[in-house]
């Protein structure tokens, strides 16, 4: 799962038309701030177990063939939240994407290989919920979209400024 901040500021740069490269510069910082922003809340509204819990995997086996065992801590989900810049999709001083989630793999899959960041697997069910075959499920907590619904307008409001700052240092010379 991951929730994509598109800063698209074109329509505002033309308008300008000496400070393209000016704004240019700061909206990769101007987007951040706002990310940031969201990525605190996430962390905020991450459901928090009061102990160590565990889960067993159906995939993976053991030396012996036993199911392997899944420790975690309480926590372990609001410290496994990210915010990374993403070059593919972002153009230098047009538009800058960041993708912020929770980090699900470990290993070779996992875009932090080894990292202070540990995987959990288990971040989809608690945010989506799950509806078992046995007729138990797990009621979803969508701390993501809260934590946007939270910080929405903050955030356009950050990234604004940011902006703003340098098109009134702009201006003011």
């Amino acid at each position: 799962m991951k929730v994509e901040i598109d800063a698209d500021f074109s329509d505002a740069i033309a308008r300008f038309e000496s400070l393209p490269e000016a704004v240019g510069e700061k909206l990769r910082w101007a987007a951040f701030q706002g990310v940031s922003l969201l990525r605190e809340e996430i962390k905020i509204q991450a459901p928090r177990h009061h102990k160590r819990h565990y889960f067993y995997s159906k995939g993976s086996r053991n030396a012996d063939g036993s199911k392997r065992r899944y420790d975690f801590e309480p926590g372990d989900l609001r410290r496994s939240v990210f915010a990374f810049y993403d070059k593919s999709d972002s153009v230098d001083g047009r538009r800058a994407v960041y993708q912020v989630g929770w980090r699900d793999r470990e290993g070779s899959r996992g875009r932090y290989e080894g990292g202070s960041l540990k995987a959990v697997p288990y971040g989809y069910m608690v945010h989506n919920g799950v509806r078992r075959k046995n007729g138990k499920s797990i009621a979803p907590r969508p701390f993501l979209s809260r934590a946007l619904k939270i910080q929405g307008a903050k955030m356009e409001a950050v990234m604004l400024d940011a902006v703003l700052e340098v098109v009134r240092g702009r201006i003011s010379d």
